[in-house]
């Protein structure tokens, strides 16, 4: 058991350090010996913490390590070939759009420059030495790996597990804690001086790390947070699979697996840097083990569940409140089986409060996105609680709507199980959680919603199909579906309420990749662009090593160049000789303005478009001196 122990405490710990300490999120905008307190003072929290950890897990027996591997994984794959089939699909589909520019409007642009944090403090032409190190350190382990492979087909099983075992009791108990605390202090005194950003604390820093290991693997590209982003969307799928195969069959997991993969939503988000396709990701990643916790009572289940709510928060905190639903379904459950004595299991589930606490405290501090409760909501008929949930026909189309509402009423009269009545309980957390505290309706922040109505549908569907007493009844129905559920993610006019939506809308793609690379290669030196309303210019800036004196930019707050007399008292202000703009103007009257072509101070260079989005490039030619 102690070897199993030591991973687990120290897979909490590294990530915590990894997440707080090696992220800088202790760099506070206050004076060095404040910055120490703090960064030790986490460091002695997280480590106390994984003395607790160890503790606890001695008394409450794991007899699995973390990773539990496959042994053979076409077997695998051939047992579930039909899920195989629907992701290799879903992937297909994907395959282009994951290449388009990245978007004008909503949160991917920040996202995406949030990965390149590091590049705050160090010149982003240190890059290139980092992809080489990148890579070198995983051939290094590839090489490593073989090596142990052939080492243990020249040495007897039994000093190899004698020797491995002792290296991984050796290095873990005396040499580990030691190596760790050193690096710690070692790069503190590199980087107790360096400069405040609040845009650290917008959002935890788990995405900003996993964004930067793409930039570091494949390059600086949009591509690679949006491969990630379609991983989670697949893995998402792939675990409500296991989740509903757990209490029903294949078929019925197979159902639920497609249904979440064509919802629209999902089919569009999956391809963009976004959050949101990893934030459910998590979700459902803590429902599977959670759930398996309760019906196989293993207790590496919980563990990992607590595991993944603590690092689910610090990629997103919506992931917070599968804390609250464990802990709330936990104690419910053991009120109807009668079990009031074994409290270790609460113990465990609030380990996953150590990386989150910190955190809050910082943002509450530090960050402007907080998150609060609008009572308004709840007012009768108008208030978001009642309308938000009309939402849904537009976003999941009306068939899949008022299939999942029968699917409710089938569940209720029929088919109450642990696993319904979890994916209820979900369902109704995240809804009222979301409906009070955002003030505007977001698809992508309701797509924690969606496995619930995955599951539910499955269960109908599948009852249905049972019911039908013809040979391939589940292969004419599976097919019909999978038809119905491309079809409302890939042509407009079938699903035209969705297409028509305000979110969207949102998501028109316009050529900034095209005109990034037209400053890179036309700006001169002595010359500066602005840009109104091109959030993604940072990135691309950085994408192509555009030097940063050469552009100035407004995205949110544009009041300074707000019209035409403030506009030209900027640019002369700060000698600007270009103005970069989008055609789609959002009724923001400057950029009316200049699309009108009223001014003959502002004269059109050059134009790019992506389908029937223009971006724009001016030369600002009268300078009043």
């Amino acid at each position: 058991m102690a070897p199993f122990t030591v991973q687990y405490k120290y897979l909490f710990l590294l990530t915590w350090i990894v997440c707080y300490l090696i992220f800088p999120a202790w760099v506070f905008p206050s004076s060095i010996t404040s910055r120490t307190i703090m960064f030790f003072g986490l460091m002695i929290f997280f480590f106390i913490s994984a003395q607790f950890i160890y503790h606890w897990l001695k008394k409450y027996f794991v007899d699995k390590p973390v990773i539990v591997y496959t042994s053979n994984y076409k077997e695998l794959i051939r047992n579930n070939k039909g899920l195989f089939i629907v992701c290799m699909i879903f992937v297909i589909f994907h395959v282009v759009p994951i290449s388009y520019p990245i978007l004008n409007m909503g949160d991917e642009a920040l996202h995406l420059q949030d990965g390149l944090w590091l590049y705050d403090y160090i010149d982003i032409s240190w890059h290139r030495f980092f992809q080489i190190a990148f890579w070198w350190l995983l051939g290094s382990i590839f090489i490593i790996v073989k090596l142990n492979k052939v080492r243990a087909s020249f040495f007897p099983d039994v000093l190899n597990n004698k020797f491995s075992s002792y290296i991984v009791y050796f290095f873990s108990k005396r040499f580990l804690s030691f190596w760790i605390s050193a690096l710690s202090v070692v790069y503190f005194l590199f980087t107790v001086n360096i400069q405040f950003f609040p845009s650290f604390f917008r959002y935890p820093p788990l995405s900003k790390f996993l964004y930067y290991i793409t930039y570091i693997a494949i390059g600086i590209t949009p591509i690679g947070p949006r491969i990630l982003e379609l991983s989670f969307s697949i893995l998402s799928a792939v675990y409500i699979y296991r989740t509903i195969n757990l209490f029903s069959c294949k078929t019925a997991a197979l159902i639920g697996a497609s249904i979440y993969l064509f919802f629209p939503v999902v089919f569009i988000y999956a391809r963009l840097g976004e959050l949101a396709c990893g934030t459910v990701f998590f979700i459902t990643l803590i429902s599977f083990y959670f759930i398996r916790h309760i019906k196989n009572d293993d207790n590496r289940d919980l563990v990992l569940t607590s595991y993944f709510i603590g690092i689910g928060f610090l990629y997103k905190e919506p992931v917070f409140l599968m804390f609250f639903i464990c802990v709330a379904f936990l104690i419910l459950y053991k009120i109807a089986k009668l079990d009031f004595y074994n409290i270790k299991k609460f113990n465990i589930l609030l380990l996953s409060l150590v990386p989150i606490i910190p955190w809050m405290i910082f943002s509450q501090l530090y960050s402007w996105r907080h998150y609060n409760i609008i009572w308004t909501n709840f007012r009768p008929f108008d208030g978001k609680v009642f309308t938000f949930f009309l939402h849904f026909p537009v976003d999941i189309s009306w068939v899949l709507f008022f299939t999942f509402l029968i699917s409710i009423v089938y569940v209720i009269v029929s088919k109450r199980n642990l696993l319904t009545l979890f994916f209820g309980f979900l369902f109704i957390g995240y809804y009222f959680f979301l409906v009070l505290d955002i003030g505007n309706y977001s698809p992508r922040l309701y797509m924690a919603l969606y496995p619930t109505i995955a599951v539910f549908i499955s269960q109908l569907l599948f009852r249905i199909i049972d019911r039908i007493p013809l040979k391939h009844s589940f292969r004419i129905i599976y097919a019909v579906l999978i038809v119905y559920l491309i079809s409302i993610c890939t042509v407009p006019s079938i699903n035209a309420h969705f297409t028509s939506s305000d979110e969207f809308i949102k998501l028109k793609q316009f050529p900034s990749d095209e005109a990034m690379h037209w400053v890179k290669e036309n700006v001169k030196e002595e010359e500066t662009i602005l840009t109104l309303r091109i959030m993604s210019s940072s990135f691309y800036r950085d994408m192509y090593r555009i030097d940063k004196s050469k552009m100035m930019g407004f995205w949110y707050d544009i009041t300074e160049v707000s019209t035409p007399e403030k506009l030209k008292t900027f640019c002369n202000d700060n000698k600007i000789t270009y103005i970069m703009f989008p055609s789609f103007s959002m009724k923001i009257k400057i950029l009316e303005y200049l699309n009108s072509y009223q001014d003959k101070d502002f004269i059109e260079i050059t134009k790019f478009n992506h389908g029937d989005n223009y971006i724009y490039i001016y030369n600002y030619k009268v300078r009043d001196n």
